[in-house]
């Protein structure tokens, strides 16, 4: 199922990498909803996602966000199992990012290119996924 999740950062992301060496961002979203009740009084609402980014877009989202920033997160909605070593079972719905943006709700921006370009980036593609940023021509 594919969401769009507009929030504020929990806390700064945290960045590792897997045994295979690709890189993970993972974050926690606050997403907060006003309403007038029946009563007309304002209330909110808050909803906390878990948000899972990889390879190129944990790179720049480690080194373009942090805690309190609003961000727009587009992705597909997850469930994640695993069983503790007490052998209870835990599930969670997460996020796995395809894209994420600064949100212009509140703030302005200027987008800027990378400092560099790393040199597996055409490798995390297949030259026929629709996820490839970019097309290289000859």
């Amino acid at each position: 199922m594919n969401v769009t999740v507009a929030g504020n950062l929990c806390a700064d992301p945290t960045v590792r990498a897997t045994p295979g060496g690709v890189t993970v961002a993972e974050f926690r979203l606050a997403e907060n909803r006003r309403f007038k009740d029946r009563s007309g009084d304002w209330q909110t609402e808050a909803s906390f996602h878990h948000v899972v980014c990889w390879r190129q877009l944990a790179t720049h989202v480690a080194s373009s966000v942090s805690k309190g920033d609003r961000v727009v997160v587009a992705g597909r909605l997850k469930q994640d199992s695993w069983t503790s070593d007490t052998g209870q079972n835990h599930t969670r719905y997460l996020i796995e990012a395809d894209d994420i943006a600064i949100s212009l709700r509140f703030v302005e921006a200027r987008p800027t290119e990378p400092t560099e370009r790393t040199q597996t980036e055409e490798a995390e593609y297949a030259p026929d996924d629709p996820r490839r940023p970019f097309q290289v021509t000859s």
